[in-house]
């Protein structure tokens, strides 16, 4: 015969709280579980726009910069930086298509321009949200 398991409590209720979340997500309908997902990528989306129009205070004569100080406020247009005053391709993958195709270029600009604008590296959470900002422009 079946000898009993002493459990203590809390783990017992553990378990049976896991069970119960399983069984809930597996009886919520798709559509639901696509607008959560979407919940997520708009708020990465948000996340990317603030990023990328957040002021941050820099070295002079640039002493308040933004992403948009050089890419601008529509990516979906060049740019222009503002010491060199070079043109920027638009950051936006539809008017630029070319855009994070190359990682080792993503991973060398992000770099570069996170140091400039922000006063050090990215981390990986806010390069994602960029990238999620840019790439649904």
């Amino acid at each position: 015969m079946f000898k009993p398991i002493n459990l203590k409590k809390s783990t017992l209720v553990s378990l049976i709280m896991g069970l119960s979340i399983n069984v809930t997500a597996a009886n919520i309908p798709n559509n639901i579980q696509q607008n959560a997902s979407s919940t997520i990528q708009l708020s990465s989306f948000e996340k990317g726009k603030k990023l990328w129009q957040q002021k941050h205070v820099g070295k002079k004569p640039y002493a308040v910069r933004s992403c948009t100080s050089c890419h601008g406020s529509d990516v979906t247009l060049m740019g222009k930086h503002i010491k060199t005053n070079k043109q920027i391709q638009p950051m936006a993958v539809s008017s630029n298509p070319k855009r994070f195709t190359k990682k080792a270029k993503v991973d060398k600009w992000f770099l570069r321009n996170c140091k400039w604008t922000m006063g050090r590296a990215c981390t990986q959470q806010e390069k994602n949200d960029i990238s999620h900002y840019l790439k649904n422009q």
